[in-house]
C-alpha cells in the first residue's frame, strides 16, 4: 500500500519553493511507497519538472519510491522536450 500526497494549483518559480518542502515531507513521512496526485495541478514552463525531478531524487536518496499519478495532459509534451519523460516514469502517458 501506498501513502499519497496531493498537489493543487500551478507549479511555476513563484510555488515550486514551497511544494518542493511540502513533497519532502510526505516523502519522509511515507513508510515505503508515495504516490503524487498531479491531477489538481497545472504546469507553468520547466519549474514544474525541476520539482518532480527533485522529488524523484529525495526519494531514492530517502530509499522511498516515488509515482506520480494523475498527470496533466501537457505534461508528457513538456517532459519529452526536456528530454526527461524516461526520469520522470511519464513517457507512455
Amino acid at each position: 500500500m501506498s501513502d499519497r500526497y496531493t498537489v493543487d494549483g500551478v507549479l511555476d518559480l513563484a510555488s515550486v519553493g514551497r511544494h518542493l518542502a511540502e513533497g519532502v515531507k510526505a516523502i519522509n513521512a511515507t513508510s515505503e511507497k508515495l504516490e503524487i496526485d498531479l491531477s489538481g495541478s497545472q504546469f507553468a514552463g520547466t519549474a514544474g519538472i525541476a520539482l518532480l525531478i527533485a522529488w524523484l531524487r529525495h526519494g531514492e536518496k530517502a530509499g522511498k519510491q516515488v509515482m506520480f499519478r494523475g498527470v496533466p495532459a501537457d505534461l508528457p509534451a513538456i517532459a519529452r522536450a526536456c528530454g526527461v519523460e524516461t526520469i520522470l516514469g511519464i513517457g507512455e502517458i
